[in-house]
């Protein structure tokens, strides 16, 4: 089987889904069959935050059989971060970057203008996530950058998501003139963001 991540002993998991350990915390798993691609785990992670699991979620991009997360969760422990994100679920703020159409590179001095072009462009991008975050009054993850996106999450307690969701998407409508690129926020996704296993010291060795 494949972890998902962790959780309280006293979880009602879905079907096809188990938990696997012993203690007040065990590894949330579901079968190999049905999770070999980040998409189906990601799937399986949604539906069980959707039933209301209080989940500590391993990021989909990795595969970890049940057996890891098991020595994971003996290595570490996940009883406070457990608690501190019980309830709470994360909110997404997502710039995607634009498409500029450029004029073919000469010569250095203009690949010098188009990189800092780009480095601004992307500053730009940070600073709004950074402001429009600070809004919500609430922990915020470090920012990730990819080449497509700029991105952060926001962790926001299950019953408080909806509300504020609204009043950010008010702001970001108010805001999508002032960086390019599409400004977006989604969520509640289960919270990726703020599970950081490396600063519990968690390993699968």
């Amino acid at each position: 089987m494949i972890g998902l991540g962790w959780t309280s002993e006293t979880a009602t998991v879905p079907d096809g889904l188990r938990l696997h350990g012993d203690g007040p915390i065990r590894a949330l798993c579901a079968p190999t069959a049905v999770s070999k691609t980040a998409r189906d785990r990601l799937g399986m992670q949604v539906r069980s935050f959707d039933a209301g699991i209080d989940l500590l979620p391993i990021a989909p991009s990795h595969q970890i059989s049940s057996q890891q997360a098991i020595s994971m969760m003996r290595t570490a422990d996940m009883a406070p971060i457990i608690t501190q994100l019980k309830t709470k679920g994360q909110l997404t703020l997502s710039v995607q970057q634009p498409q500029i159409a450029t004029d073919p590179i000469s010569d250095g001095r203009s690949w010098l203008a188009a990189r800092k072009n780009r480095h601004d462009v992307r500053a730009n991008q940070a600073d709004l996530l950074h402001h429009i975050a600070a809004l919500a009054g609430r922990p915020v993850s470090p920012l990730r950058r990819t080449n497509h996106c700029v991105q952060c999450d926001i962790l926001v307690e299950r019953s408080e998501a909806d509300k504020l969701k609204d009043q950010l998407a008010h702001h970001l409508h108010g805001s999508s003139g002032l960086v390019e690129g599409v400004i977006s926020i989604t969520g509640l996704w289960p919270p990726f963001g703020f599970a950081d296993l490396q600063r519990l010291g968690a390993s699968a060795a």
